[in-house]
């Protein structure tokens, strides 16, 4: 879990972007394209794709 951004605040950026698409990544802390590269990849591809 990211000790920065707590999940409230995902919430609340949620409401002030109704049209951003957000992926969670629930092991990941401040930096998931370090820690989860794969899935941060995969990720960036599928919206590419869109």
């Amino acid at each position: 879990m990211d000790k920065l951004i707590k999940p409230t605040q995902l919430v609340k950026f949620r409401s002030g972007f109704p049209q951003a698409q957000v992926y969670e990544l629930p092991l990941s802390g401040h930096f998931p394209q370090e820690e989860h590269p794969k899935e941060v990849a995969q990720a960036i591809a599928f919206f590419m794709d869109k």
